[in-house]
């Protein structure tokens, strides 16, 4: 059977030549992050991202035309009922929205754990890093985390959330599932620079360097470096399950509807403004009739005088309701509910009630904890194996529950699961957001002062 070099070898010359360099398709429009050398795939997924972007803040596109007039331009008509921002941080609200914890150990905080809550900083700089983690899945339908390793005068790695535009990632021939190689890119004055960070020949160990675009070539511009950790120091994850591919799913799969939404809107927006207020119409009043003011009464002589008003030609009523609908529909497709409170009496609603409202978007977050945990509990392995503190480590992840909570149910339910050993008085106090062993601590030293 092939080695895996032998089968990427193969692949190369069947049509991967782009990933060393080669042209394979004329630049799109002028970026930072893509170049003459970008395939038509990549470069695809990158405008497809920066539309993605364009939904999420309001730069949508405008249906209605601003009239000229001989002033200027008239008034703008056009509305952005921007929801597309709301799906997407709604999905981010009920995914990080309240504190992520883990665990190793559920007897004592371990050296491991202490490790680890050095490294990412304090909760909330943890809860912030993870919000534009989701945020970056949300809009692009992927997310990247970098390791890096301490640099000269720093103890500890950290971990970047990288902008998914910028990489650009290589899979195993015939094997979506296994990455050999990330690119990197960015510009620097004008010039465009890749950071190569790809398998080595062997197909375990994996090394760094740095390239430039140069008189249509890429030409080193630093030594390759030996990663020194036998995976890569990119993570990848998808937002959303998306089978047979290597990309995952937006939040904004259906943003399109966003536009349809819009244009309603705007329609609606200039017929009211059209008709909000009476045209006053007259004739046969003479001069008189030039202004109308209205704490006065018009009087005419002429017994073929009028006066009335052009009233709305057509029903509102009709726009409106397909408005709502768009919207609803919206909400159908994307399983993020209207949540008007006027609307939904949410005051009275009971918790099982909202589980009911919200349970698509529930059961939509239960899969993004499974493809972000699986990412984050994946980067606190290899943090630990980064500083020689084992390489097997497997934390445990305690998500919150996203929905407004019964603060006295949920009492009832944590003493259940000590009461019938359950769980552990750690487990319920990490649930509720104290730090265990500074809470015993404190308890500890305020008993035997007293």
């Amino acid at each position: 059977m092939a080695t895996f070099w032998e089968r990427a070898q193969a692949a190369y010359k069947a049509g991967l030549a782009a990933w060393y360099g080669t042209p394979s398709a004329p630049a799109i429009s002028p970026s930072v992050y893509r170049s003459a050398t970008m395939g038509n795939a990549d470069a695809e997924r990158v405008e497809r991202y920066a539309l993605l972007w364009k939904y999420y803040k309001g730069e949508h596109r405008k249906h209605l035309k601003t009239r000229m007039t001989p002033a200027g331009p008239g008034p703008d008509d056009n509305l952005v009922v921007n929801l597309s921002r709301r799906v997407v941080n709604k999905g981010v609200y009920f995914l990080f929205g309240k504190p992520l914890v883990w665990q190793l150990s559920e007897t004592a905080q371990t050296a491991q754990e202490t490790m680890l809550e050095r490294i990412w900083g304090s909760p909330e700089k943890r809860q912030s890093f993870f919000a534009e983690l989701g945020l970056n899945g949300g809009v692009c339908g992927d997310f990247y985390m970098q390791i890096v390793t301490p640099q000269p005068g720093e103890e500890l790695p950290r971990v970047i959330n990288l902008n998914p535009a910028a990489v650009i990632p290589h899979t195993a021939p015939g094997d979506i599932g296994t990455e050999w190689a990330f690119e990197l890119r960015y510009s620097r004055q004008g010039d465009s620079f890749r950071t190569m960070h790809a398998l080595n020949e062997s197909g375990q160990d994996w090394s760094t360097w740095d390239e430039v675009w140069r008189a249509g070539r890429w030409e080193n511009v630093s030594e390759r470096q030996v990663w020194p950790f036998p995976w890569p120091m990119i993570i990848h994850g998808k937002n959303l399950p998306n089978p047979n591919c290597y990309f995952g799913q937006s939040d904004l799969e259906d943003a399109d509807l966003n536009d349809a939404i819009n244009n309603v809107a705007s329609n609606v927006n200039r017929t009211v403004r059209i008709f909000s207020h009476p045209l006053v119409w007259a004739r046969l009043f003479g001069k008189d009739a030039v202004t109308v003011d209205t704490s006065q009464i018009m009087l005419s002589q002429n017994e073929s005088a009028a006066m009335g008003a052009l009233e709305l030609g057509r029903d509102m009523s009709s726009a409106q309701d397909f408005l709502r609908f768009l919207r609803t529909s919206y909400a159908e497709v994307t399983g993020v509910p209207e949540s008007d409170p006027e609307r939904l009496a949410i005051g009275a609603q009971s918790g099982f009630a909202l589980k009911v409202l919200f349970n698509d978007l529930i059961l939509k977050t239960g899969v993004k904890r499974s493809l972000y945990g699986c990412a984050i509990v994946e980067a606190n392995r290899r943090l630990l194996a980064m500083m020689d503190m084992g390489d097997d480590h497997v934390v445990k992840l305690h998500w919150s529950d996203p929905l407004p909570i019964d603060e006295r149910a949920e009492k009832e339910g944590h003493q259940f699961d000590i009461d019938y050993e359950l769980a552990s008085t750690e487990t319920i106090s990490t649930k509720r957001g104290y730090d265990y062993m500074a809470e015993i601590e404190r308890i500890t030293g305020k008993a035997g002062g007293a």
